[in-house]
């Protein structure tokens, strides 16, 4: 048995009884909760609330009787051993003889083993200060002793097993005390009466031998140091009893927690039991339940715990699931137990009442949400699928009109739903059209669009069935005219509209129409159309001619050139290709005679592809036309003599370039083929110094351009090929001041060319027409270029493509355009932007020349190593 030297009251005992004395399966797994005795298994004795069977263990230590409060514990007792000693209502035996007959042994919190070891009161029998007290240990922490045989400590005295503490000592009659200084222990010898210091006593060194000095409560020992006057017990009472939620749902738990002062005994009722202090507990009841907290038997407080079904939601629907964009649904909820609120602005729903969406744009998710008055609450959704209404961008038939026994594709785009055609067609795609099979007569389709909620939109489209046109005859009135002459032109037909090719386009029924002048063997076509498309033709030769033939050239030649001479009407025509060689020959159109004579002399090289250019002088400028050095030699041909001069040596040498002569007398030379790549550069030719000059270079390299002097005396430069890889054909074009020496940019042509023609028309504006581009091939388009504005317009197509071709200002301001790689001729008309199509020339043409003459004709020359000539009347 172990004794200690510390004494506690019988009221700070009833405390740490309390305190000790708790039900915790998890230390004591055979304790059990009790209110009494006959709570408890045999064998077992309810202590502070809980059954206890190990009378050794702290747990199951019971308050001391008042009336005997030195009854103490032999560890080695068990319960049901006869009393010895101590109060009537002890439970465990004091009996052993060997041992201090009336020590008890009472909990201790701030203990190791929960115990703490208390002297003898005077009434003990058998005590022996040699042997039962002679080394209480003292350890650090615990409740302080003060007597002997204890070794000094820095914190206040305890037994052996005492845990450390900071609490203070008790005085002499076990009151508790104040927290307060520690001691250090006293000296080992006779037991001290004195207890150690409390709060705020001044510690000694350690008492000596015998007794520590007088002892009152709280009062001053002689060797331990002053002692403060010691606490007094609160009185009993209940601060809080409260539940962290006192509304709950069923099923739900709360927490109840409760503030004391003064307790001995804890009890809550509805089956909670002995409690501690100053403590909670968790409870769940099934229904609404008042829990009443009794203290010390006698002081109770209330609390009250409400209990509410939980929210429940039976169904959430929608109805319907899916509409289209800008539909609405009813929504539908059966739920109890709480309030009902829905997202997207629907707000509170009534159970089992239907509400509706309003518009919808968009697919929605409604969560329903039901909350009870505990604050508890449940959700559901459902999803409203918003589908886009049925559209029809299009529904259209091809073609519209059909002759009997045709048939029509129908092709509908549309979204948002399935399509279907009426009249026998059925379901169908978008964007694929669908035939209508053979048809007798018109018919009206429809077009239906309905999407997966079932709203529908429709189109619909006629198919009109007409007659097959028919000719009952074509004839022209007379059938041979005489040059100049023209022919009357009588169809009869029936199931569409009749045009005439030629230029004589619509003709009616029954009625004559003129020709107009036949300038060659000319086959009119009549061409009868129907509504639906389908024609059906008939033709007629007319025997005329636009030109008659004039005496050939000495020597077959294209890629030459021809200058008309202002003074007699006169045509020098240079160089060129004869198929097989490159010529320096040339020779003289006279339009008296309508003779071509070989000039006296011929040049002083082979030129193609070069320019001559008539000066100021009368003399006609050649220069370029081929890559060899000879290529630099200036030539200068005099009229009178009909001989060519070399005139000095360029350090140029091109082809396909320009030569314009300027309002000041100079002469414009321009781009043009250089070494095998196109030039920007440009020359000005003084005639009067006979010499050249750089000026200011085009915005792009062009070769097989144009180049046309404007009113304003500035020159148009335009299209051509350039250098770029692999579409080098131009659509730019500049314009060259000669005034600054410079060349800018102006608006580009609406398609690149090269190979075309520029004429400037009587209006001041420039007709820029056909030609050939790079991976497009020859061209049957025509621009204007508008001085005044820099730009270029479209202006009606030629009736052919043409490159390679020559255009002529005739008299009357329209311009002839002829060949380029065919032998039909046509009319630009700038009055009405059009092209007709007139004779045709006796010779397929292309690189060939076309000079206006005095007399109003046109000379056309060579093309493609031919050397015929004729004239255009």
């Amino acid at each position: 048995m172990h004794r200690g030297t510390a004494f506690l009251s019988a009221s700070a005992l009833l405390l740490t009884g309390l305190a000790a004395c708790t039900y915790n399966p998890s230390v004591h797994p055979d304790t059990l909760k009790c209110q009494n005795d006959n709570g408890c298994p045999s064998g077992y004795r309810c202590v502070v609330g809980a059954c206890c069977n190990k009378p050794t263990e702290a747990a199951c230590l019971g308050p001391a009787d008042a009336t005997n409060p030195s009854m103490d514990v032999e560890p080695t007792d068990a319960p049901g051993d006869s009393i010895a000693s101590g109060d009537a209502s002890s439970w465990q035996d004091m009996s052993s003889a060997s041992e201090v007959s009336a020590e008890r042994r009472a909990p201790d919190v701030n203990t190791a083993d929960g115990v703490e070891m208390q002297a003898p009161d005077s009434n003990s029998p058998g005590f022996d200060a040699a042997t039962d007290l002679a080394g209480d240990q003292s350890g650090t922490g615990g409740i302080g002793d003060a007597g002997d045989n204890d070794a000094p400590v820095a914190t206040g005295g305890g037994d052996a097993s005492d845990a450390p503490t900071t609490k203070g000592g008790a005085d002499a009659n076990d009151a508790p005390v104040a927290t307060g200084g520690t001691g250090t222990g006293g000296t080992a010898g006779a037991i001290g009466t004195g207890g150690t210091t409390g709060t705020g006593g001044t510690t000694g060194t350690g008492g000596t031998t015998g007794a520590g000095g007088t002892t009152g409560t709280g009062g001053t020992t002689t060797v331990g140091g002053t002692t403060a006057t010691g606490g007094t017990s609160p009185a009993p009472a209940i601060i809080s009893f409260t539940a962290s939620s006192a509304t709950i749902s069923a099923g739900q738990g709360t927490t109840l927690s409760w503030t004391v002062t003064g307790a001995t005994t804890l009890y809550i009722d509805q089956g909670i039991g002995s409690v501690l202090g100053n403590s909670s507990q968790i409870v769940a009841p099934s229904q609404t339940t008042t829990y009443t907290l009794t203290l010390n038997g006698s002081v109770s407080a209330q609390v009250t715990v409400t209990v509410v079904p939980a929210p429940s939601i039976t169904s959430f629907d929608a109805s319907p699931t899916m509409i289209s964009v800008g539909g609405s649904a009813t929504l539908t909820a059966v739920f109890s137990g709480g309030t009902g609120t829905v997202d997207h602005g629907i707000g509170s729903l009534t159970s089992a009442v239907g509400k509706g969406s309003g518009a919808i744009a968009a697919t929605t998710t409604y969560t329903l949400t039901v909350t009870n008055v505990a604050g508890d609450s449940t959700t559901a959704q459902v999803t409203v699928t918003v589908v886009p209404p049925p559209s029809i961008a299009s529904f259209v038939a091809s073609p519209t009109v059909i002759s009997i026994g045709g048939s029509a594709t129908l092709t509908g785009e549309f979204s948002g739903g399935t399509g279907i055609v009426d009249q026998g067609i059925g379901d169908v795609t978008s964007g694929s059209g669908t035939s209508t099979g053979a048809l007798a007569a018109t018919t009206t389709y429809t077009l239906t669009v309905t999407n997966s909620v079932g709203d529908s939109t429709a189109a619909q489209v006629t198919v009109t069935v007409v007659p097959l046109p028919s000719i009952t005859s074509f004839g022209a009135n007379p059938t041979a005219v005489n040059l100049g002459g023209s022919a009357t032109l009588t169809a009869v037909f029936s199931g569409g509209i009749g045009s005439v090719d030629q230029g004589v386009d619509t003709v009616t029924s029954g009625s004559g129409k003129s020709t107009g002048t036949v300038a060659a063997n000319t086959t009119y076509t009549l061409t009868v159309t129907s509504p639906a498309g389908d024609s059906t033709t008939a033709q007629v030769i007319v025997v005329g001619g636009i030109s008659t033939p004039t005496g050939s050239m000495t020597v077959a030649r294209s890629e030459h050139t021809a200058t008309s001479f202002t003074n007699d009407g006169k045509v020098l025509i240079t160089g060129g290709s004869n198929g097989t060689d490159y010529l320096s020959s040339a020779e003289i159109y006279d339009p008296a005679g309508a003779t071509f004579t070989a000039t006296t002399g011929s040049m002083a090289m082979t030129r193609y592809l070069h320019t001559a250019t008539l000066l100021s002088s009368g003399m006609v400028l050649i220069v370029g036309g081929t890559f060899s050095p000879p290529g630099r030699i200036l030539e200068l041909y005099d009229n009178g003599t009909g001989t060519f001069t070399a005139s000095g040596s360029v350090t140029f040498i091109r082809i396909a370039h320009t030569a314009t002569l300027l309002a000041g007398g100079m002469v414009l030379i321009a781009g043009g083929a250089a070494g095998g790549s196109a030039a920007s550069s440009a020359r000005l030719y003084d005639a009067t110094a006979a010499t050249f000059t750089a000026t200011g270079s085009m915005t792009s390299p062009r070769a097989y351009h144009t180049a046309i002097l404007l009113p304003s005396g500035k020159v148009l430069l335009a299209g051509g090929e350039g250098n770029t890889v692999p579409n080098p054909t131009l659509a730019s074009a500049d314009l060259y001041d000669p005034s600054a020496g410079t060349c800018t940019a102006t608006g580009s042509m609406t398609v690149a060319r090269a190979y075309h023609t520029a004429t400037l028309l009587n209006n001041g504006k420039v007709l820029v027409a056909g030609g050939s581009a790079s991976q497009v091939g020859t061209l049957a388009s025509a621009d204007l270029y508008d001085p005044g504005a820099g730009i270029f317009t479209a202006t009606g197509s030629m009736t052919v493509a043409r490159s390679q071709h020559t255009a002529t200002l005739l008299s009357n301001g329209k311009v002839l355009i002829a060949g380029g790689g065919v032998a039909s001729t046509e009319l630009y008309d700038p009055s009405t932007g059009t092209f007709t199509a007139t004779g045709n020339m006796t010779e397929v043409r292309s690189q060939h020349t076309a000079n206006l003459l005095p007399s109003g004709m046109v000379l056309i020359a060579g093309g493609s190593s031919d050397m015929s000539a004729e004239l255009f009347k």
